[in-house]
C-alpha cells in the first residue's frame, strides 16, 4: 500500500493506477488504493469506474469528506440526482456540514 500512496503524491496518473490496481488486487479491503482509483477514474472521465471505486472507498471508510465530496461529483457527471441527494443527506447527518462536489486534485495530468 506504501507504493500506491508515494505515487499518488505524483502528478502523473499512469504510474498511480498502475501501483494502486495492483495493489487494490493484493488488498481489495483497503481503503486507500480505491479512492485513489476512483480519483483516477474521474480523472479520466472514466464517470462508471469511479462510481465503483468511491463507493467502495466510501463503504471501507466513511470518515474523510474527501471520499463523500468525490462521490457526489462523479453522482452529478453521472446525473444521479436521487443518489446525490440522499449522499448529501448522510452527509450532513454524519459531518454536520454540507457536502461540496469536489473532483480529482488540480495538476494531475494524464500522463
Amino acid at each position: 500500500m506504501i507504493e500506491c500512496r508515494a505515487a499518488s503524491r505524483g502528478r502523473t496518473l499512469a504510474p498511480m493506477k498502475e501501483l494502486c490496481t495492483a495493489v487494490a488486487r493484493q488488498a481489495p479491503d483497503a481503503f486507500y488504493p480505491q479512492f485513489t482509483l476512483g480519483l483516477i477514474a474521474s480523472a479520466e472521465r472514466r464517470w462508471q469506474d469511479a462510481h465503483a471505486a468511491l463507493q467502495r472507498a466510501a463503504e471501507l471508510d466513511d470518515a474523510a469528506p474527501p471520499v463523500w465530496q468525490s462521490l457526489a461529483a462523479v453522482k452529478q457527471q453521472i446525473g444521479d440526482a436521487a443518489g446525490l441527494r440522499d449522499l448529501q443527506r448522510r452527509f450532513l447527518a454524519r459531518f454536520k456540514a454540507s457536502l461540496r462536489p469536489l473532483l480529482w486534485p488540480a495538476g494531475w495530468k494524464a500522463r
